[in-house]
């Protein structure tokens, strides 16, 4: 059934006009981007379908678990709309990580954390990015250097350190994900944050904290380790 057959109470595009988008619900705004539905399934039903995690609960999150190929799986959903769709997930996604235009000033490790939050958390594999700093603690640009596994990523202090180099870095902030959600430290990560925190000290680049990124939280390896 096409989104324009349902009453004007429930048709989102009413709704967008008497209430603005902000007065729209997640199940509603992907609604308007299918537009139809099936014989078997309306529209409002697949939507909240794309929403609904295993325990039942609507949550909007669940956009960014798929890839086009699961997409099309769902009844509904052909190429063009599952592309739409991702196309949107994307977009929100790029949004979220427009630099400033102009040089932000680090002065708390949860500035790194919201810096890196959306791009990490739903990220499958355990991304290492290295936050290069001048000497007034702006930051200069981020590098992400590994790429690991689920449980772990493999980092030498030496592609580190090079990057820091080559930017001619003051100073760095290093930060990893979890994808278990959790940001407590692992024994690895706080041996990693040690031999970078020496040969910092050795190059003349010091380590000013290690952030690891949780699912909404994170924690700060300065805090933990006091260094």
């Amino acid at each position: 059934m096409h989104i324009e057959a349902y009453s004007n109470e429930v048709k989102p595009y009413e709704k967008f006009k008497k209430y603005g988008v902000n007065g729209l619900t997640d199940v509603e705004l992907i609604a308007i981007l299918l537009r139809t539905g099936t014989k078997n399934k309306n529209v409002f039903e697949i939507s909240k379908q794309l929403l609904t995690d295993r325990e039942g609960n609507c949550d909007l999150r669940q956009l960014a678990n798929f890839t086009h190929a699961k997409l099309t799986l769902v009844e509904g959903l052909g190429d063009v709309k599952a592309m739409q769709l991702l196309a949107v997930v994307e977009l929100s996604m790029r949004l979220n990580q427009l630099k400033s235009p102009t040089k932000v000033e680090v002065t708390k490790p949860d500035m790194i954390a919201k810096l890196l939050m959306t791009e990490l958390r739903w990220e499958k594999q355990e991304h290492f990015y290295v936050i290069l700093l001048d000497t007034k603690c702006q930051i200069i640009a981020k590098e992400c250097i590994s790429k690991g596994s689920l449980n772990s990523t493999i980092v030498h202090p030496r592609e580190v350190f090079k990057v820091a180099i080559d930017c001619m870095a003051n100073s760095i902030i290093v930060a990893h994900n979890h994808p278990s959600g959790d940001p407590e430290p692992s024994k690895e990560d706080k041996n990693i944050t040690k031999r970078l925190l020496e040969v910092g000290s050795i190059v003349g680049i010091p380590l000013l904290d290690h952030i690891i990124i949780g699912d909404g939280t994170f924690r700060s390896l300065k805090s933990e380790m006091g260094f």
